[in-house]
């Protein structure tokens, strides 16, 4: 079909797609992001998740005002994800982005799982000047479920229906 919309034209093969072509496109953008995160105050967050291989995988994200760049991805499947060795992993993660892109790292944030507790504890005692959080949407997350919502709905349901079906006692409230 491309050769009938395009004579003479022969479209990149999956070799070259996935290899000088990436290649060249990664570079591309990672000189890009370098550019504008050179010299910027950033905070990295860091998390763990599992890639369509079921390789587990750290990926750091720089975040700067309101824009957030993905700027390094470590493969920590070999390894037990135990504090210490993440911590080890956040650290060399720090130093390797702060190098590659010339950007300071003020502060870092992960998700709130033990283990990440730990890693963040640890990372402070290596680095006392950085900002060092726990998620704030993993936290409230984690708070709704602890707090039962469907408790708190069906108290609410509750009182709605007292009022709505006693209105002589509501118009007495207002």
């Amino acid at each position: 079909m491309i050769s009938a919309l395009h004579p003479g034209y022969s479209p990149p093969n999956r070799a070259d797609i996935a290899g000088p072509l990436l290649d060249e496109v990664h570079d591309t953008i990672k000189k890009t992001v370098a550019e504008k995160l050179l010299g910027k105050c950033v905070t990295l967050s860091v998390d763990c998740w599992t890639n369509v291989s079921n390789e587990s995988i750290l990926g750091f994200c720089a975040q700067e005002g309101e824009k957030t760049y993905l700027v390094s991805i470590e493969d920590v499947s070999d390894h037990s994800h135990t504090s210490e060795y993440l911590s080890e992993v956040v650290l060399k993660g720090i130093e390797k982005c702060s190098t590659e892109f010339n950007f300071i790292v003020t502060g870092l944030v992960t998700d709130n799982a033990e283990n990440m507790n730990k890693t963040r504890r640890l990372v402070k005692e290596k680095l006392p000047d950085m900002i060092v959080y726990g998620c704030a949407a993993h936290q409230l997350n984690l708070l709704v479920k602890y707090l039962q919502p469907d408790l708190i709905v069906r108290k609410i349901v509750t009182v709605a229906k007292f009022y709505r079906n006693n209105q002589s006692k509501t118009e007495s409230i207002t």
